[in-house]
Order: structure tokens, then sequence, then C-alpha cells
């Protein structure tokens, strides 16, 4: 069973862990499987959750750990070698249950929503700062 946590681009650039909003989802897959069955799950969780104009891997950070075996953050899982070590490492214990954490590092929608949290951002601080009027004499 896999655990799988996915981060947005724009909440993973929220400074404060607490204010990020996090999917959450769950893969059932036999040990056996293949990488690309597994990479094909990732995806189609990833485009649930996410909904992304873009549906590449590589615009997902992807890490895995164990409870007990491999800490967090965790090792990358890029690639059919990766895979296979967390495999290796799974398949010795009795409760078979991975953590995935996914961050998503770019997409096609940064471009337009970057402005548009700028934008957000200036007007925020604008109306907190004060100004100074001189009077009229």
């Amino acid at each position: 069973m896999y655990i799988m946590s996915i981060t947005s681009a724009v909440e993973a650039r929220k400074t404060v862990l607490s204010k990020r909003n996090t999917k959450t989802a769950i893969i059932r897959l036999k040990t056996d499987e293949p990488w690309d069955t597994l990479k094909a799950q990732l995806l189609v969780k990833i485009n649930e959750a996410l909904g992304p104009s873009l549906m590449q891997y590589d615009c997902y950070d992807v890490k895995f750990y164990i409870p007990r075996v491999i800490p967090k953050p965790g090792l990358s899982l890029t690639s059919e070698t990766e895979y296979d070590v967390m495999m290796m490492k799974a398949r010795k214990l009795k409760d078979l249950t991975i953590n995935i954490t996914v961050v998503q590092i770019r997409s096609d929608d940064n471009k337009e929503n970057g402005a548009e949290d700028n934008d957000a951002e200036e007007q925020a601080n604008s109306k907190t700062k004060k100004k100074y009027v001189r009077p009229a004499v």
C-alpha cells in the first residue's frame, strides 16, 4: 500500500507548513508490479488531486520513505533503479506501507498564477503600509 501526500507548486511556496493544503491518496499494488505501472498510477492520482494542464513525471519532486526503515524526507523516486531499492527494502517488512510525497515543482499554470500571486501580495502590502500625508498649511 502506498500513502501519497500531494502538494501543488502554489501550496509548496507557502512558508508555513500548517497553511499548506496537501491532498492525500492511497494506491494498492502488488510488490511485483513494474516501475512503469507505479509511475502511471502516481500520475493518475496526481491528476485527480491537482488537475494540472501538464502531466509529466518530471514536473514533480517524488520521494518515498518507509517508517522505521528510511526516515523522512526520504529518497528520490525518479527511476527504475530507485524503485528497485524501495521494493527491496519494503519486501522485508510484514506491514508493507510506503509513504510517497509528491511536490509539484513546475507547471504551465505557474506563469499565470505567479503574476496573480505577486499582484495580490503587492495589494496586501500596500494596504498595511500607512502613507504619511503632509498637512496643508
